[in-house]
């Protein structure tokens, strides 16, 4: 049981630390870095690899393609195994988000509070949450800039 608990902490860990995320143009408000930024923690919970990419900052992105095949690896394990990641669940209502700075082109967000996570078969976790989210505004939409560590 901990070599599942430690692979579904990897894939996690891939999944939110490696690939950051922005918000896309639809759900994007480009003049609320705020809104982006947790926005962006929701959708890189959902382990989507093309939406994050496709939601990132330019560098971003580029980081996201060089480290793809990892992550597809690390989920084809985890499949193998039987852990369902639409399973697990989490419960971001004690997360915060502040607007720490914000200027022209970059805007600094601070997360804290705690998330909850739930993998069945596996107790409840609880992670403190005390980061900043660097935000970057490309072409009028803003974008996270920088690694998402839920």
């Amino acid at each position: 049981m901990k070599q599942l608990s430690k692979l579904v902490c990897l894939a996690l860990t891939l999944a939110v630390l490696a690939f950051a995320v922005g918000c896309n143009g639809e759900e994007q408000q480009p003049g609320d870095p705020l809104a982006v930024a947790r926005k962006a923690v929701e959708v890189s919970l959902a382990f989507d690899l093309d939406g994050l990419s496709a939601l990132s900052c330019e560098d971003m992105r580029r980081q996201i393609e060089e480290q793809r095949a990892d992550f597809e690896e690390t989920m084809n394990i985890l499949k193998g195994m039987g852990v369902d990641l639409s399973q697990v669940r989490y419960d971001m209502s004690a997360v915060t988000f502040e607007l720490i700075k914000q200027e022209e082109y970059t805007a600094t967000v601070h997360m804290g509070g705690v998330l909850s996570v739930k993998v069945p078969g596996l107790p409840e976790e609880s992670q403190e949450q005390d980061q900043d989210i660097e935000m970057r505004k490309e072409n009028g939409k803003w974008y996270v800039c920088s690694e998402i560590q839920p």
